[in-house]
């Protein structure tokens, strides 16, 4: 994703009695966001599961660039593509906007299909 196109919300999954998709739904800008999410049940039901992750979350107008882009435009309709898209962007840990500046830190996320990922288990 086009990181200057990110919206600077990071959500904590860690917020009591709410799940991601009504984290998210509740927010125009991240409306692509919640039509991914709500067609993943699998991913979400993880994600509600999940204890310690940070959801970066792109806002439209990001998944609109991608989605011009040739790589988007096959992704397109591909759930287990959207899947990694989507997993791509949840952090393991907590991260709250503070730990963001400009100092690099290097997080692993919940993506590990070396389909989409140079990431494996050494």
């Amino acid at each position: 994703m086009y990181i200057s196109l990110a919206l600077p919300v990071i959500l904590c999954v860690s917020v009591a009695a709410q799940s991601i998709v009504d984290a998210v739904s509740g927010q125009a800008q991240l409306s692509m966001l919640a039509l991914l999410l709500n067609a993943q049940p699998a991913l979400v039901s993880a994600l509600s599961n999940a204890q310690n992750i940070t959801l970066l979350a792109p806002h439209n107008d990001a998944f609109n660039q991608f989605l011009s882009t040739p790589g988007g435009m096959q992704a397109s309709g591909q759930l287990d593509v959207v899947a990694a898209l989507l997993t791509y962007h949840v952090i393991n840990g907590a991260f709250h906007s503070s730990t963001f500046t400009s100092t690099p830190v290097f997080a692993s996320t919940l993506l590990t299909n070396t389909t989409y990922t140079s990431h494996k288990a050494w």
